[in-house]
């Protein structure tokens, strides 16, 4: 049952199951906390104490081999069920689990819970050892080796990391975690590619067919263009003769003259009859 749980769910589901609702009533009572204060607490505890455990694990071969050592013993000594006397795997620790710095997490933890430090003292001491029991367990169902339990780990990083309480993301900081906590506890924005797209516009009729409208102009206008420039690059210069005028003297006392002498005509000489019968001479036009 255990081994299809920790299967099926992420590592964080399976242990707040162990640490169940009939737990936490018992747990409240017994040190005399509420029932909402001692849920926060566990829920900062769980995520913190895998969160130490995982960063101890990929270590280096040192490390690996301390966790998988000490699951495999707490495993032995893990009951069904978390007992708020006897805790879970009694005497089961692991070795600056917390960097020394216990006492600042429970600090921290109770703050964030609303409890007494020594409250988040006590829990610390029944969920550690029954958090690294669950893990030896896991291993050896599985039959993974120290290595394995490490990757296993690291598998459910971003489990661990997302079940961190929002008012507690510095505590693995406080845990000496430094890179491993930045970068699972903030996610690191997608990083945008921008693209350039260059269209090309064509004039168009309005209708598909229309678009070789444009490069038709415009390669009748460049053959013009072309020929009008050649054209007057082999046009000759027109070579412009310069006439000498011909000035010719006249006295002009004497035109002016003939031009004002009118010339004498000879009047046309008709006979005009009168009523009497006589005629008389007459000019046309004129008595």
């Amino acid at each position: 049952m255990l081994k299809n749980s920790f299967m099926q769910q992420n590592i964080i589901d399976t242990i707040k199951n162990y640490f169940s609702a009939d737990f936490v009533n018992r747990a409240a009572a017994n040190l005399s906390e509420s029932h909402s204060g001692v849920s926060n607490a566990l829920s900062a505890i769980i995520p913190t104490g895998l969160a130490g455990i995982l960063h101890k694990a990929t270590s280096g071969p040192e490390g690996e081999n301390t966790v998988f050592n000490t699951a495999t013993a707490a495993e032995a000594a893990l009951s069904s069920s978390p007992s708020v006397t006897t805790p879970a795997s009694a005497g089961i620790n692991l070795p600056g689990l917390f960097g020394g710095n216990e006492s600042g997490v429970a600090s921290a933890i109770a703050g964030f819970a609303g409890t007494k430090n020594d409250t988040v003292s006590s829990l610390l001491k029944m969920a550690i050892p029954a958090i690294l029991g669950l893990l030896g367990r896991h291993a050896k169902e599985n039959r993974l080796s120290a290595n394995g339990l490490a990757g296993f780990l690291s598998s459910q990083k971003g489990n661990i990391m997302s079940a961190m309480p929002a008012g507690l993301s510095s505590l693995t900081g406080m845990l000496g975690l430094g890179n491993f906590s930045a970068a699972a506890s903030s996610p690191v924005p997608p990083k945008v590619n921008v693209e350039r797209h260059t269209q090309e516009v064509f004039a168009s009729d309005g209708g598909g067919g229309g678009k070789w409208i444009l490069p038709v102009i415009i390669g009748i206008v460049a053959i013009g263009l072309l020929w009008y420039f050649l054209k007057g690059c082999n046009k000759e210069e027109p070579v412009s003769s310069t006439t000498p005028a011909v000035i010719t003297s006249t006295d002009t006392a004497t035109t002016v003259t003939a031009a004002a002498t009118p010339v004498a005509t000879t009047p046309e000489s008709i006979k005009v009859k009168l009523p009497n019968g006589k005629e008389l001479d007459a000019y046309r036009g004129g008595i």
